[in-house]
Formats: structure tokens, sequence, C-alpha cells
């Protein structure tokens, strides 16, 4: 009987992107050739992982789903194991008709969504590409003075507050972030 599967792959992301083709290429063909019908496959993009895997922090996701009688599964992990290029895969049981009623409820709920807010999906696309303000900036109060008690035959004294200085903190982002990270996993790995 044949079973829905749907499997994770993950190519390094130090390939190009013009290889990415023939190597998914090379993975539906082994489905196919263990007896996998209906082989759709879907690009996940180029993501960051969890882990480095074989020193590699970057990895280009593929979902492929497809048919095939469970008795054939372990041929297939066998020869994907086999394939070089494959960082990781995961294999899932996949049913058609679950996807499909999730699908169908989530652009059921989209659609209640943009009736309350009164936006309808092109407003929603205008809004998404327009250039948004950027935030205010808070600037702190000054502080209060407090009162002071007059005691006899002293003349009040007032207390002097200066205003401190705010400190600009520049804007930080995160492709910096992620390239500092990369430098540091680099020497530590590279120490090891």
């Amino acid at each position: 009987m044949n079973k829905h599967y749907e499997l994770l792959c993950i190519f390094p992301g130090t390939l190009a992107e013009d290889e990415l083709p023939a190597l998914l290429k090379q993975v539906t063909d082994t489905i196919e050739e263990v007896g996998g019908e209906s082989v759709h496959s879907e690009d996940m993009g180029k993501q960051r992982l969890a882990y480095p895997m074989k020193h590699i922090r970057y990895g280009y996701f593929f979902i492929v789903t497809f048919a095939m009688d469970s008795e054939t599964l372990p041929a297939l992990q066998n020869k994907l194991g086999l394939l070089t290029s494959l960082l990781r895969t995961v294999l899932n049981t996949y049913d058609p008709q679950v996807k499909e009623a999730l699908e169908s409820r989530l652009t059921v709920l989209k659609s209640r969504l943009d009736a309350r807010t009164g936006m309808g999906p092109k407003e929603e696309e205008q809004e998404e590409h327009e250039d948004r303000p950027a935030p205010k900036k808070v600037t702190p109060k000054p502080k209060k003075e407090e009162p002071v008690q007059e005691t006899k035959g002293e003349k009040p004294k007032k207390e002097v507050t200066k205003e401190e200085p705010v400190e600009k903190k520049d804007d930080v982002d995160m492709k910096d972030i992620n390239k500092k990270l990369d430098a540091l996993l680099d020497d530590t790995m590279s120490d090891l």
C-alpha cells in the first residue's frame, strides 16, 4: 500500500545556487528509482542552521513529497545516505488531505482578519511596501527640583541639578551580528 511521505533535504550553504537543481534532481531520481510516485519538490530557501554541520553554518532547505510503498523505505534511506551532497535528511509520513484542510482553514482565517481590520489583500501589499517612518527617539525628562525646607535665619539653598547627557547608541543590524558570530565561531573552530 502506498503512503505519502515528506522528505526534508538540507544541502550545504557553500554550494552555488546554480548547482542546486542538479543535486535536487539526483534526490528525486533516487526516489523514483526505488519506486516513488508523484514526486514534488518545494524550495524553502537558504537559512542558518541551528548548529554547524561539517563546519557549515548555512543550508539550502527543500521539501520533497512523494508516494511510496512503506516496504521500500529502508532502501531509499540507504541510497540517500550515499549522496555526499546532502547534509541531512528527515523523512516523515505526510497526509495531503490534512495539508489541504490546513491551507483552506488558513485562507478562511486570513479573510476573517481582513474583514475585521477592513484591509483587503491589495491594501496589505501596499502597506508592506511603504517605507515606514523611523521610530521616535525618547529623550529623558529633566529631573524635578525637590523643594527645600527653610530654617530660621538661613537662606534657602537651591540644589543645582544637571541633566545627564544621553548616550547615543548605534543601530545594530542583524547582518553585522551574524558576521561577528561567524567570525567568533570560525576562531573557536580553528582552535579545535
